[in-house]
């Protein structure tokens, strides 16, 4: 056999071996797609993030089989209120479920001049979503030290609003619509003891953290002077 024809065979069966893997891939894909269609969002816990442009990021998609969780998880946590994704699929429903936790605005941080909108853990957010802000004056150094003690206060399972001042009294914050009062070296033993407090002094206009291991409870009504110590903290 000469070379010539030997060659011609050999690149004869690269050829046949390409398009056969190639028309294989396409059964196997087409095979996902008849099999196991995607055909519907399933998007849960969202407030500011647009289903419509979950659904435009999953549409790129076309079967439950080849869906690729860990992409899509990742494409959708781009949006700067997503702070994170979790994707599975729902094979009986053809669809997907996207569970989304998504960022609060706690903070309008005036930093040397400029404004910044920022969540618990740093994130910068391009509005407050609906949040009451107001501005509050701090050096850049100190933005940090603030929001270690905001996620100390929501990690005791406080629902925190906003932050609202910080100056030499310390940092004030409202906490379910009453304000509380704490230093940026709040214990974690005091956070998990602040929603009890407040459950028991319903009329109390404040609450003192500042103190370690105290929860100072503000006077219920003018008619009570000065302030007490709550147990527990």
């Amino acid at each position: 056999m000469s070379v010539r024809r030997f060659r011609k065979r050999v690149l004869r069966t690269i050829v046949i071996s390409v398009v056969a893997g190639t028309l294989a891939s396409v059964a196997v894909f087409v095979g996902a797609y008849i099999a196991f269609p995607l055909e519907g969002v399933n998007l849960r816990g969202e407030r500011m993030l647009q289903k419509s442009e979950v659904e435009g990021l999953v549409s790129k998609r076309s079967s439950l089989l080849t869906l690729n969780t860990r992409s899509l998880e990742q494409e959708i946590e781009t949006n700067p209120w997503v702070e994170s994704a979790t994707v599975e699929r729902d094979w009986r429903k053809h669809e997907v479920v996207i569970d989304v936790k998504e960022h609060r605005a706690v903070l309008l941080a005036s930093v040397e001049g400029r404004e910044r909108i920022l969540a618990s853990d740093g994130a910068t957010l391009p509005d407050t979503g609906g949040a009451r802000l107001s501005p509050v004056e701090l050096e850049r150094w100190q933005v940090p030290a603030v929001l270690e003690s905001v996620r100390t206060l929501e990690a005791g399972g406080a629902n925190l609003e906003s932050v609202d001042s910080f100056g030499a009294e310390g940092i004030t914050a409202t906490v379910d619509g009453r304000r509380v009062i704490l230093s940026d070296t709040v214990r974690s033993e005091q956070a998990s003891a602040l929603r009890e407090v407040m459950r028991q002094n319903p009329d109390s206009p404040y609450f003192d953290l500042r103190s370690p291991g105290r929860i100072v409870v503000g006077p219920e009504d003018k008619g009570r002077d000065g302030d007490r110590e709550a147990a527990g903290a």
